[in-house]
């Protein structure tokens, strides 16, 4: 798979090799881009996370103002993946390791309730706080029902939060709160299982505080990646709403 990126006003393609565990290529490729652009307009909508993740930690670094866009889908399938590979920590948030602690894991959940519940068993940690959509729409409604039925057991065995992926910087807000009544007794790790607008708020707070580790549960097989005789269903259809961020979003 080759990962595509194109810069609208020159009308640039730059092709690299996908590097699913250190995106480095990515990083150093991409990096000159940012570095020398006035202005910069980011449309996530196909972005895989990791690559997501690598691209904000940069526009950060460099302290530039983004505008991003997101397209959702008007329909989404349950079938996204296939198992859990591993656990990377993600190489641009590799948080601060602390022995003495014990662990703190944030999880975003979404309707992948088997590759949750696999991070949980496999990481085991001591306290368990996690996330859930939130909507007033309709169509989206349908989909948080979903995710608190399948995510049952795990909701009901840790703290839970509700949150709407269309106002990330509230998530900001209530991670802060997390993080302020218990980074002093654990080590806190993220990882998002859920909407991907989310990961603009998780790269950002992971950006104001060193110690926070952020995750990436790579599962054995995305849908997109079997052959095409055993997808039963698309991974998502259609477009929806399309939303609008300023970013970072806690402006300074």
């Amino acid at each position: 798979m080759m990962v595509i990126l194109q810069e609208i006003v020159e009308g640039e393609i730059i092709t690299i090799n996908n590097e699913p565990d250190n995106p480095k290529r990515f990083n150093e490729t991409i990096n000159a881009y940012v570095k020398n652009s006035e202005s910069i307009l980011i449309d996530i909508t196909s972005f895989t996370r990791l690559f997501l993740y690598s691209l904000l930690n940069i526009t950060l670094l460099h302290n530039k103002q983004s505008d991003i866009l997101y397209s959702e889908p008007q329909e989404y399938t349950m079938n996204f993946s296939q198992g859990l590979e591993k656990i990377i920590i993600l190489p641009n948030y590799p948080g601060i390791p602390d022995q003495s602690k014990k662990v703190l894991m944030i999880m975003f959940l979404g309707w992948e309730s088997r590759r949750a519940e696999s991070v949980v068993e496999e990481f085991d940690p001591d306290l368990l706080i996690t996330f859930y959509e939130t909507s007033q729409n309709n169509e989206r409604e349908k989909w948080n029902a979903i995710t608190i039925e399948q995510c049952k057991k795990l909701l009901e065995s840790s703290e839970t939060n509700s949150v709407s992926a269309l106002t990330p910087n509230e998530t900001i807000a209530k991670l802060e709160e997390i993080y302020e009544v218990h980074h002093d007794e654990y080590d806190i790790c993220i990882v998002n299982i859920g909407p991907k607008s989310q990961c603009l708020a998780i790269a950002e707070f992971s950006q104001n505080h060193e110690d926070v580790q952020v995750l990436y549960p790579k599962p054995y097989k995305w849908t997109q990646e079997l052959p095409e005789d055993e997808i039963k269903d698309p991974v998502s259809s259609g477009i929806g709403r399309t939303f609008f961020f300023q970013y970072p979003l806690m402006h300074k």
